[in-house]
Order: structure tokens, then sequence, then C-alpha cells
């Protein structure tokens, strides 16, 4: 059943890349208004110049620079066309938003060079590229993101990379497709699934020595990419949701917050007094603070 499965996801990545084309109009020419524009004059000197004079080597006109650079994994070019020494700059000087900009930089699929990286099975430059700042959460015409194309592919270690810098799961994502020798993204998928349980079975103390440990933080998601806060609500853990949102978890940007009127008598109540209990405490560290 699993090879099953693994058939039909490879045959998913193959159309993704067969469909990759750019959008055009009737007469063939290409359509302004859905696909993004592709700036092939950055950097121009820069590139032509570690690239070489064969221009069966220079990118074609749906490539920006940098998303040439990744799928060849000329390393190199990427420093030049960033302006990078060395990594160890990043640590002490923050990419600026002209950079940011070209690191982002889409071709006419819609497609920045994260995902050219993992399309030609070039980790390094992936690697490379996130350390940069790239945007994990860009997507192309497809409406699919690196990470979904890295799990349609069965690429592993690249899926770990992205998700480890905020790339969210795909729609159809199943952890069972994972094995155990993948022991670092298995961990992380582990930890989110316990947590997650933890939340809806209203661990309230347990969750409290969570946070205060670090093992959960604020921005944490689960494996369907819910918030901590939408977990709780979701599954009416009133005393749950109230801690984590005293101590600071946020709804994300596409979750609706708390809606009191979908709550029952009994659950408003309970969320009434726990307000009413946390205002108190609040004086009274005031109180001692003054004192």
């Amino acid at each position: 059943m699993n090879q099953k499965i693994q058939n039909n996801r490879h045959k998913m990545a193959i159309s993704s890349q067969e469909q990759r084309k750019p959008i055009t109009n009737k007469d063939g020419m290409l359509n302004k208004k859905t696909t993004p524009a592709a700036n092939t004059s950055t950097n121009t000197d820069t590139t032509l110049k570690l690239i070489g004079s064969n221009k069966n080597n220079w990118p074609h006109d749906n490539e920006t620079s940098l998303s040439h650079a990744a799928k060849h994994n000329n390393q190199k070019l990427i420093y030049e066309i960033l302006e990078i020494k060395n990594l160890s700059e990043l640590d002490s000087i923050p990419i600026s938003d002209n950079k940011r900009l070209l690191i982002d930089e889409r071709d006419l699929n819609g497609e920045s060079a994260i995902f050219h990286a993992v399309l030609a099975n070039h980790p390094d430059s992936l690697n490379l590229l996130l350390k940069c700042g790239a945007n994990v959460l860009e997507t192309n015409l497809n409406n699919q993101t690196a990470a979904d194309i890295a799990y349609n592919m069965g690429a592993w270690p690249f899926f770990l990379s992205l998700i480890k810098h905020g790339a969210l799961f795909p729609r159809e994502f199943n952890h069972k497709l994972i094995d155990k020798s993948h022991f670092e993204l298995r961990a992380i998928i582990d930890k989110k699934i316990a947590i997650s349980l933890i939340i809806m079975h209203d661990e309230v103390n347990e969750v409290r020595e969570l946070i205060e440990s670090n093992y959960i933080s604020l921005g944490f998601t689960d494996i369907y990419n819910h918030s901590g806060l939408m977990i709780a609500y979701l599954h009416r853990r009133i005393e749950t949701y109230f801690l984590l949102k005293i101590c600071g978890f946020q709804e994300l940007s596409n979750e609706q917050p708390i809606n009191i009127d979908r709550l029952s008598l009994i659950e408003k109540t309970t969320l009434k007094n726990l307000m009413a209990s946390h205002c108190i405490a609040l004086k009274k560290v005031a109180l001692l603070h003054e004192n």
C-alpha cells in the first residue's frame, strides 16, 4: 500500500514539473496579468562573469540569475549576486530589503530560487538560501510551496530543512510515509503530535510545565498547521486556551479569534471565572510591587 502511495506521489511531482510552464494567452503571448515578471537583468555582469561565455550555460528567459545559480548549485554565484562574503557576516549584518527581494525574486512560473534548488536536488544551495532568509511560504502558480514539492518528491532532507525554517506542512501530509531512518524529521513530527495531544486532552498543568521549560514555543503549530490556541478552541479546552492566551500565544493570521458566542453556557462561565481569577492575581502582584 505504501509503495502505491509513493508511486502516486512521484507521479504528482513529475506532473508538477511538467506544469511549470509560463501561462500564455490564446495568441501564445505571455499573460502578464496572471504571471509574475521575471527580472533576468539582476547583476547581469556578475552572472556572465561567473558562468562563462558559453551561452548554453546562461539563464533562460524565464529564469532569474539566482534561480539559475541554485539550479546549477553554483554557490559562488549565489554569494556574488547577494554580495555576501561569508555566512558568518549574516549573524551581525541583517539582510537588506533589496537583497531579500533578490532572494525571493520569482520566475515566470512563480518560483523563487529555493524551488529550483529542491527540484534540481541541491541541498547545499537550498540551505545557503534559507540561511540568507528565503521566504519558505511563497507559492508558485500551481499554489505549491517548495515544501509541497519536496514532500511530493519524497525528498525528506529538503523537506526537513524547509520545515525547520518555518515552512507549513502540506495539506495532504501523512506522517506515516516518513520512516524512522529520518530520525530528525520524525522527532519534529512526533513532538508536534505529542504537544497537540496534551492540549487536546486539556492537561493544563502539563501545558504550563511545557511553557515554563520552553519546550513549547509561542509560534507552535501542529502538523495540520493549527496554532496551539486553535487546537484548544476546536476541542473546547477552555482552561488550556486561556492559559496559552495569557502566556502570549496568538492565533495564526489565517485563523479567526475565539468566538465567545459559539461557546456553551458552561464554557462561557468557565472562561469568565478564569478571567476574574487572573485579574485578581495581577492585582495582587501589582500590590506586592508597590510595597
